[in-house]
Protein backbone atom coordinates (compact mmCIF):
# COMPACT_ATOMS: atom_id res chain seq x y z
CA UNK A 1 0.00 0.00 0.00
CA UNK A 2 2.78 2.43 0.90
CA UNK A 3 4.60 1.65 -2.34
CA UNK A 4 1.46 2.20 -4.40
CA UNK A 5 0.71 5.47 -2.60
CA UNK A 6 4.26 6.73 -3.17
CA UNK A 7 4.07 6.00 -6.89
CA UNK A 8 0.58 7.46 -7.21
CA UNK A 9 1.11 10.69 -5.28
CA UNK A 10 4.45 11.45 -6.99
CA UNK A 11 3.16 10.46 -10.47
CA UNK A 12 5.87 7.83 -10.86
CA UNK A 13 5.76 4.94 -13.28
CA UNK A 14 3.16 6.56 -15.55
CA UNK A 15 5.34 8.68 -17.83
CA UNK A 16 4.15 12.07 -16.54
CA UNK A 17 7.49 13.07 -15.03
CA UNK A 18 9.34 11.96 -18.16
CA UNK A 19 7.00 13.95 -20.39
CA UNK A 20 7.16 17.08 -18.24
CA UNK A 21 10.91 16.66 -17.91
CA UNK A 22 11.28 16.81 -21.69
CA UNK A 23 9.98 20.40 -21.56
CA UNK A 24 12.54 21.60 -19.00
CA UNK A 25 15.34 23.89 -20.06
CA UNK A 26 18.92 22.67 -19.88
CA UNK A 27 19.55 25.16 -17.07
CA UNK A 28 16.90 23.69 -14.76
CA UNK A 29 18.30 22.13 -11.59
CA UNK A 30 16.68 18.68 -11.80
CA UNK A 31 18.34 17.54 -8.58
CA UNK A 32 16.87 20.33 -6.42
CA UNK A 33 13.52 20.20 -8.24
CA UNK A 34 13.17 16.48 -7.55
CA UNK A 35 14.02 16.85 -3.87
CA UNK A 36 11.62 19.79 -3.53
CA UNK A 37 8.74 17.87 -5.09
CA UNK A 38 9.25 14.85 -2.83
CA UNK A 39 9.62 16.99 0.31
CA UNK A 40 6.61 19.25 -0.35
CA UNK A 41 4.38 16.36 -1.43
CA UNK A 42 5.22 14.41 1.72
CA UNK A 43 4.73 17.48 3.92
CA UNK A 44 1.30 18.24 2.43
CA UNK A 45 0.26 14.59 2.80
CA UNK A 46 1.23 14.63 6.49
CA UNK A 47 -0.62 17.91 7.10
CA UNK A 48 -3.71 16.58 5.31
CA UNK A 49 -3.62 13.45 7.44
CA UNK A 50 -3.31 15.51 10.62
CA UNK A 51 -6.32 17.57 9.55
CA UNK A 52 -8.60 14.78 8.29
CA UNK A 53 -8.07 11.74 10.51
CA UNK A 54 -8.66 13.46 13.89
CA UNK A 55 -12.04 14.63 12.56
CA UNK A 56 -12.85 11.13 11.32
CA UNK A 57 -11.94 9.58 14.70
CA UNK A 58 -13.84 12.28 16.60
CA UNK A 59 -17.02 11.40 14.68
CA UNK A 60 -16.59 7.72 15.51
CA UNK A 61 -15.84 6.48 11.97
CA UNK A 62 -13.25 3.98 10.86
CA UNK A 63 -10.58 5.89 8.97
CA UNK A 64 -10.17 3.52 6.03
CA UNK A 65 -8.32 4.78 2.97
CA UNK A 66 -8.68 5.62 -0.69
CA UNK A 67 -12.00 6.27 -2.47
CA UNK A 68 -14.10 4.92 0.40
CA UNK A 69 -12.69 7.52 2.78
CA UNK A 70 -13.01 10.33 0.25
CA UNK A 71 -16.51 9.73 -1.07
CA UNK A 72 -18.30 7.84 1.71
CA UNK A 73 -16.83 8.78 5.10
CA UNK A 74 -15.75 12.40 4.68
CA UNK A 75 -19.14 13.71 3.41
CA UNK A 76 -20.79 12.35 6.56
CA UNK A 77 -18.03 13.84 8.72
CA UNK A 78 -18.45 17.26 7.11
CA UNK A 79 -22.21 17.02 7.53
CA UNK A 80 -21.78 16.68 11.31
CA UNK A 81 -19.30 19.55 11.63
CA UNK A 82 -20.24 23.18 12.33
CA UNK A 83 -20.17 24.95 8.98
CA UNK A 84 -19.85 21.57 7.33
CA UNK A 85 -21.41 22.69 4.06
CA UNK A 86 -18.73 25.33 3.58
CA UNK A 87 -15.85 23.03 4.53
CA UNK A 88 -17.19 20.20 2.37
CA UNK A 89 -17.57 22.55 -0.60
CA UNK A 90 -14.06 23.93 -0.15
CA UNK A 91 -12.55 20.47 0.33
CA UNK A 92 -14.14 18.91 -2.73
CA UNK A 93 -13.37 22.00 -4.81
CA UNK A 94 -9.68 21.48 -4.12
CA UNK A 95 -10.11 17.75 -4.77
CA UNK A 96 -11.57 18.72 -8.15
CA UNK A 97 -8.60 20.99 -8.89
CA UNK A 98 -6.17 18.23 -7.89
CA UNK A 99 -8.00 15.70 -10.08
CA UNK A 100 -8.16 18.12 -13.02
CA UNK A 101 -4.46 18.99 -12.94
CA UNK A 102 -3.54 15.31 -12.50
CA UNK A 103 -5.79 14.41 -15.43
CA UNK A 104 -4.09 17.03 -17.59
CA UNK A 105 -0.67 15.59 -16.79
CA UNK A 106 -1.83 12.07 -17.69
CA UNK A 107 -3.48 13.28 -20.89
CA UNK A 108 -0.26 15.04 -21.85
CA UNK A 109 1.65 11.73 -21.75
CA UNK A 110 -0.40 10.01 -24.45
CA UNK A 111 -0.95 13.25 -26.38
CA UNK A 112 2.76 14.06 -26.52
CA UNK A 113 3.56 10.52 -27.66
CA UNK A 114 1.16 10.60 -30.61
CA UNK A 115 2.16 14.16 -31.53
CA UNK A 116 5.89 13.35 -31.52
CA UNK A 117 5.88 9.79 -32.87
CA UNK A 118 2.79 9.70 -35.09
CA UNK A 119 2.74 13.40 -36.09
CA UNK A 120 -0.88 13.69 -35.00
CA UNK A 121 -2.29 17.19 -34.62
CA UNK A 122 -2.22 18.22 -30.94
CA UNK A 123 -5.81 19.44 -30.89
CA UNK A 124 -7.05 16.22 -32.50
CA UNK A 125 -5.00 14.06 -30.13
CA UNK A 126 -6.22 15.99 -27.10
CA UNK A 127 -9.87 15.71 -28.19
CA UNK A 128 -9.67 12.00 -29.06
CA UNK A 129 -7.80 10.79 -25.99
CA UNK A 130 -9.58 13.20 -23.66
CA UNK A 131 -12.89 11.74 -24.86
CA UNK A 132 -11.63 8.18 -24.40
CA UNK A 133 -10.49 8.96 -20.85
CA UNK A 134 -13.88 10.53 -20.14
CA UNK A 135 -15.70 7.43 -21.39
CA UNK A 136 -13.38 5.14 -19.41
CA UNK A 137 -14.19 7.11 -16.27
CA UNK A 138 -17.95 6.62 -16.53
CA UNK A 139 -17.97 3.16 -14.86
CA UNK A 140 -16.16 4.60 -11.84
CA UNK A 141 -18.86 7.24 -11.33
CA UNK A 142 -21.57 4.58 -11.59
CA UNK A 143 -20.03 2.38 -8.90
CA UNK A 144 -18.92 4.72 -6.13
CA UNK A 145 -21.10 2.96 -3.55
CA UNK A 146 -21.63 -0.55 -4.95
CA UNK A 147 -21.88 -2.69 -8.10
CA UNK A 148 -25.68 -2.43 -8.45
CA UNK A 149 -25.43 -0.49 -11.72
CA UNK A 150 -22.65 -2.66 -13.13
CA UNK A 151 -23.77 -6.16 -12.18
CA UNK A 152 -22.73 -7.79 -15.48
CA UNK A 153 -19.28 -6.22 -15.31
CA UNK A 154 -18.96 -7.31 -11.69
CA UNK A 155 -19.83 -10.89 -12.64
CA UNK A 156 -17.17 -10.92 -15.36
CA UNK A 157 -14.53 -9.51 -13.03
CA UNK A 158 -15.35 -12.08 -10.35
CA UNK A 159 -14.91 -14.80 -12.99
CA UNK A 160 -11.45 -13.39 -13.77
CA UNK A 161 -10.15 -12.32 -10.34
CA UNK A 162 -12.32 -14.45 -8.07
CA UNK A 163 -13.25 -13.05 -4.67
CA UNK A 164 -10.25 -10.70 -4.77
CA UNK A 165 -12.37 -8.04 -6.52
CA UNK A 166 -12.50 -4.96 -4.22
CA UNK A 167 -15.67 -3.24 -3.04
CA UNK A 168 -16.42 -1.11 -6.13
CA UNK A 169 -15.15 -0.62 -9.67
CA UNK A 170 -13.37 2.52 -8.49
CA UNK A 171 -11.66 0.47 -5.77
CA UNK A 172 -10.64 -2.08 -8.39
CA UNK A 173 -9.16 0.55 -10.71
CA UNK A 174 -7.40 2.20 -7.77
CA UNK A 175 -5.99 -1.15 -6.62
CA UNK A 176 -4.77 -2.23 -10.06
CA UNK A 177 -3.21 1.13 -10.93
CA UNK A 178 -1.57 1.88 -7.57
CA UNK A 179 -0.43 -1.63 -6.64
CA UNK A 180 0.17 -3.24 -10.04
CA UNK A 181 0.61 -0.91 -13.00
CA UNK A 182 2.54 1.97 -11.44
CA UNK A 183 5.12 -0.14 -9.55
CA UNK A 184 5.71 -2.27 -12.65
CA UNK A 185 6.05 0.86 -14.76
CA UNK A 186 8.52 2.31 -12.28
CA UNK A 187 10.53 -0.91 -12.21
CA UNK A 188 10.81 -1.05 -16.00
CA UNK A 189 11.74 2.65 -16.14
CA UNK A 190 14.51 2.04 -13.59
CA UNK A 191 15.76 -0.92 -15.63
CA UNK A 192 15.69 1.15 -18.82
CA UNK A 193 17.56 4.08 -17.28
CA UNK A 194 20.06 1.93 -15.42
CA UNK A 195 20.83 -0.72 -18.02
CA UNK A 196 19.70 0.45 -21.47
CA UNK A 197 19.91 4.24 -21.67
CA UNK A 198 22.62 4.25 -19.02
CA UNK A 199 23.09 6.02 -15.71
CA UNK A 200 25.95 8.05 -17.24
CA UNK A 201 23.58 9.68 -19.72
CA UNK A 202 21.06 10.33 -16.96
CA UNK A 203 23.66 11.86 -14.64
CA UNK A 204 24.99 14.01 -17.50
CA UNK A 205 21.50 15.49 -17.86
CA UNK A 206 21.30 16.10 -14.11
CA UNK A 207 24.72 17.80 -14.15
CA UNK A 208 23.62 20.40 -16.71
CA UNK A 209 21.54 22.44 -14.28
CA UNK A 210 22.83 21.29 -10.91
CA UNK A 211 26.38 22.64 -11.33
CA UNK A 212 27.87 19.17 -10.70
CA UNK A 213 26.17 19.00 -7.31
CA UNK A 214 25.66 15.25 -7.77
CA UNK A 215 29.45 14.80 -7.95
CA UNK A 216 29.99 16.13 -4.42
CA UNK A 217 31.50 13.54 -2.12
CA UNK A 218 28.69 12.26 0.10
CA UNK A 219 30.66 12.36 3.35
CA UNK A 220 31.86 15.90 2.63
CA UNK A 221 28.30 16.95 1.84
CA UNK A 222 26.88 15.49 5.05
CA UNK A 223 29.72 16.99 7.09
CA UNK A 224 29.07 20.49 5.71
CA UNK A 225 32.36 20.53 3.77
CA UNK A 226 30.86 20.69 0.29
CA UNK A 227 32.77 23.85 -0.68
CA UNK A 228 36.05 22.90 1.00
CA UNK A 229 38.70 22.55 -1.77
CA UNK A 230 40.39 19.74 0.16
CA UNK A 231 37.29 17.60 -0.24
CA UNK A 232 36.64 18.35 -3.92
CA UNK A 233 39.30 16.27 -5.59
CA UNK A 234 38.84 15.22 -9.22
CA UNK A 235 38.38 11.57 -8.26
CA UNK A 236 35.32 10.66 -6.23
CA UNK A 237 33.82 7.28 -5.48
CA UNK A 238 31.18 7.80 -2.82
CA UNK A 239 29.20 10.62 -4.47
CA UNK A 240 25.50 11.36 -4.72
CA UNK A 241 25.66 10.40 -8.39
CA UNK A 242 27.29 7.02 -7.78
CA UNK A 243 24.84 6.14 -5.00
CA UNK A 244 21.93 7.21 -7.22
CA UNK A 245 23.31 4.97 -9.98
CA UNK A 246 23.47 1.99 -7.62
CA UNK A 247 19.87 2.65 -6.55
CA UNK A 248 18.63 2.87 -10.15
CA UNK A 249 20.50 -0.21 -11.37
CA UNK A 250 20.11 -2.56 -8.42
CA UNK A 251 18.27 -1.39 -5.30
CA UNK A 252 15.14 0.15 -6.83
CA UNK A 253 14.24 -2.65 -9.30
CA UNK A 254 14.86 -5.38 -6.73
CA UNK A 255 12.96 -3.58 -3.95
CA UNK A 256 9.99 -2.86 -6.22
CA UNK A 257 9.95 -6.45 -7.46
CA UNK A 258 9.96 -7.84 -3.92
CA UNK A 259 7.15 -5.48 -2.86
CA UNK A 260 5.14 -6.36 -5.98
CA UNK A 261 5.52 -10.09 -5.39
CA UNK A 262 4.29 -9.53 -1.85
CA UNK A 263 1.26 -7.60 -3.14
CA UNK A 264 0.20 -10.37 -5.52
CA UNK A 265 0.78 -13.03 -2.86
CA UNK A 266 3.79 -14.84 -4.35
CA UNK A 267 5.85 -14.14 -1.23
CA UNK A 268 4.66 -13.21 2.25
CA UNK A 269 6.26 -11.08 4.95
Amino acid sequence: TALGHAFFTLSLGMGAMITYGSYLSKKENIFISGLSIVFLDTLIAILAGLAIFPAVFAMGFKPGAGPGLLFNVLPVVFNKMPGGTFWAGAFFFFVFIAALTSGISLLEVVTAYFVDEWKLDRKVATLVFGSLIFLAGIPTTLSIHDWSRLEKLHTKLVDIFGNAVPGTFLDLVDHLSSNWLLPLGGMFIAIFVGWIWGTKNAVDEIRLGSHNFADVHLIAFLAGLKDDPSHNSSVHVLTLASIWGLCIRFISPIAILIAFLNIIGVIKF
